[in-house]
C-alpha cells in the first residue's frame, strides 16, 4: 500500500496477529509515515498502542455517531 505513496492510511487493528518484532516494525513505519506528513486513522482495542501512537482519539464509549459526524463536518467545512 505504501508503494504508491498515499497521503492517508485507514487501518483496522493494524497490529492484530503480529508478533512483537513485526508490531515494532509496523509502529516504526507508521511513525515515519506521519512524521513525513502522512495521515493515519486506525481502529484499535489496544489502549497502550493508542496512547503511544495517537495524538487524537475517539472512543465509541464517549461519543454518539452524530457527535463524531458533527465534529468532522465542522473541521472539514470550517465554522459556520
Amino acid at each position: 500500500a505504501l508503494l504508491v505513496a498515499p497521503r492517508f492510511l485507514l487501518l483496522d487493528e493494524p497490529m492484530n496477529g503480529l508478533d512483537a518484532l513485526a508490531a515494532e516494525r509496523v509502529e516504526g513505519l507508521l511513525r515515519r509515515f506521519t512524521h513525513a506528513g502522512g495521515g493515519v486513522l486506525f481502529v484499535s482495542h489496544d489502549a497502550a498502542l493508542v496512547a503511544r501512537l495517537c495524538d487524537r482519539r475517539i472512543s465509541t464509549n464517549e461519543f454518539t455517531r452524530e457527535d463524531v459526524l458533527d465534529s468532522l463536518i465542522i473541521r472539514r467545512g470550517g465554522a459556520s
